[in-house]
């Protein structure tokens, strides 16, 4: 089963450091971007997800364990950069949050993903959520999005989490791709964006969402209520 932010999370001492050299730089964009320096998930940080004894084992090598993993807890580690994962070929559950990650990307191992958590990191845009076929619930809360689109390749999202997006003030608030809520609105149950800055002339685009059982539009800059009720 998944658990939620802040009802308990790994061990900290148990999954390691981070470490700003990558183990499979080539592959996943380097760990080096412009003058700063990525940090990215180590193979000695996946292997302790394994535990101490099967790093050693002949039979069930590390690599093979990596793959049956279900849940990859990689929260709160200081990382800025999506890489060096895609031994996580059976991952169901993904906890990437509380970190300073820029984009999503480099996810198309995850091909049967189901709950995808990035909250609080430095995100501006969704982008690449391709090869995510089977994600269900997607956790974006305390960002810095501004638009919501690339959503065309989810065909299962059931909830959507884009609460208290660090929107500069005085700017337009979050707004959201006709296209990305069209294709999900037959899906999507849960819709949660908190504190965004929407503003009324957002609330047409999502009223197309005609199956949603519960939408957060709280702490926005929603000023007419017959908007409201076009959901």
């Amino acid at each position: 089963s998944d658990y939620r932010p802040g009802s308990g999370r790994p061990s900290s001492s148990r999954l390691g450091r981070p470490s700003s050299r990558g183990f499979d730089e080539a592959d996943e964009g380097g760990a080096f971007e412009g003058n700063g320096v990525n940090i990215v998930p180590t193979k000695e940080m996946l292997y302790t997800l394994c535990g101490s004894g099967t790093v050693k084992s002949k039979d069930n090598p590390p690599e093979r364990m990596l793959a049956k993993l279900t849940h990859l807890p990689m929260d709160n580690r200081g990382l800025t950069k999506i890489a060096n994962l895609k031994m996580c070929t059976g991952v169901r559950v993904i906890y990437l949050y509380d970190n300073k990650i820029r984009r999503i990307e480099n996810l198309e191992f995850a091909q049967h993903c189901t709950h995808l958590y990035l909250q609080n990191n430095e995100l501006e845009d969704l982008g690449d959520l391709h090869g995510l076929k089977k994600l269900q619930k997607l956790y974006l809360d305390g960002n810095r999005i501004m638009v919501v689109s690339g959503l065309e390749q989810l065909d299962r999202l059931e909830e959507l989490h884009l609460a208290r997006q660090r929107i500069p003030l005085g700017g337009p608030g979050l707004s959201f791709d006709p296209a990305s809520i069209q294709h999900i609105m037959g899906t999507l149950a849960i819709l949660n964006v908190a504190g965004c800055g929407i503003r009324d002339e957002e609330l047409e685009t999502l009223s197309m969402l005609k199956y949603v059982e519960e939408i957060d539009l709280s702490s926005n800059d929603i000023v007419r209520v017959e908007y409201v009720q076009l959901l």
